[in-house]
């Protein structure tokens, strides 16, 4: 049984055959039932990307190597247990940073650098988001193929119907081949397609 977003999804197929300007397009294309069951680029871009990066913190994390001795020394001071002591006590000096008082310039940079780190700290925390991002993701994804394949039953089950009836809509061989023809390329890829 068809489910009620496939059957939309045809009859809006089968309105836009009917307005089709040319004689050529008043034929379902295969190829718009098959963009109904393609994932987007950057659905499958962000399934990877989360794969990998779930795959890569599945490794222990020290063995990332930083390349360079600032990179080295940045790592250090983020993993040091004193860091977030540190970062908790310059939370007021933020505040400072907007009151009228003189402050050194070289502080407020330092201030800066102090944020931009708590940052990076803090992206830690999508670690644990990251299942259920997945988990949404896999979900969009089957929803789009489950719904592209009952596109695709719903055009073959028309395709034989049209087969069926094609003597009683019209009389002249030359259109019944023809349409035979048209319906039978249409089934046949839609079926290679669907893998039946």
């Amino acid at each position: 049984m068809l489910t009620r977003d496939a059957v939309c999804r045809l009859l809006v197929l089968v309105d836009k055959a009917i307005e089709a300007k040319t004689p050529e397009h008043n034929i379902i294309d295969p190829e718009e039932i098959k963009k109904s069951w393609r994932v987007g680029k950057v659905i499958k871009i962000m399934r990877t990307k989360c794969d990998d990066w779930q795959m890569s913190k599945m490794k222990e994390e020290q063995s990332i190597v930083p390349k360079n001795i600032v990179q080295r020394t940045i790592l250090r001071i983020c993993s040091h247990p004193a860091f977030d002591i540190v970062i908790s006590m310059l939370h007021p000096c933020d505040n400072l940073a907007d009151s009228p008082v003189y402050l050194n310039p070289a502080l407020l940079k330092i201030v800066k650098a102090m944020r931009v780190l708590r940052l990076l700290r803090s992206l830690r925390l999508f670690k644990g988001l990251l299942p259920h991002l997945m988990t949404l993701i896999d979900r969009h994804i089957n929803k789009k193929i489950r719904l592209g394949y009952d596109v695709g039953i719903g055009y073959l089950r028309g395709e034989e119907e049209v087969l069926y009836n094609i003597n009683l809509m019209t009389t002249r061989a030359s259109i019944i081949r023809e349409l035979r023809l048209k319906c039978a390329t249409g089934r046949l890829k839609i079926m290679k397609e669907l893998g039946r």
